[in-house]
């Protein structure tokens, strides 16, 4: 190589990094090119089109460095940095991402929360959602007939209380 052909590759290669400072306009991407190991946790919780799920990131917190993830629908996570890698609060759960089975939780709850999160929305699907009107008022772990106010079930017929799997029951049938 001589020393024409080595001008031409340094100044190609000056070129694209002053192509790839340009690119940076937002504070997200400006955030993203100081922590790299942010993005690579981006793309590791969201594949590498993050971009299209991230609206805005703001670091909030120095030591421990903390950034607040805005996502497009509104909802928001937070990833706390411990050292070796991540903690993501994902709907007021922590999840460290450097263990594989709080890795795959955080994936599981940051794929709710873009599925099913709409702007203003609560986590909580509304009674209606749910059928509550037509179920009793939503009430599905309260069991059968005979609570406080309601009225048993005509001719005699026993009444019947479902318990939650795992749970030893309180009271003995009547």
């Amino acid at each position: 190589m001589n020393k024409k052909q080595l001008r031409e590759v340094i100044e190609e290669a000056f070129y694209e990094v002053l192509a790839e400072q340009a690119v940076l306009r937002t504070s997200a991407e400006e955030t993203l090119a100081k922590f790299p190991t942010l993005r690579k946790t981006l793309i590791d919780l969201l594949t590498k089109e993050y971009d299209f799920f991230v609206k805005d990131i703001q670091w909030i917190a120095p030591k421990p460095t903390t950034f607040k993830i805005l996502l497009e629908n509104d909802q928001q996570m937070f990833l706390k940095w411990m050292g070796k890698g991540f903690e993501a609060e994902i709907a007021g759960k922590r999840y460290y991402l450097g263990k594989v089975d709080e890795f795959q939780q955080a994936l599981d709850k940051l794929n709710e929360i873009l599925k099913y999160a709409s702007p203003g929305e609560t986590e909580e699907p509304a009674d209606d959602e749910l059928g509550g009107d037509e179920f009793g008022g939503g009430d599905f772990g309260g069991g059968g007939f005979g609570g406080a106010g309601e009225e048993g079930p005509e001719g005699g017929e026993e009444e019947v209380e479902f318990e939650e799997p795992g749970e030893e029951p309180t009271e003995e049938p009547a």
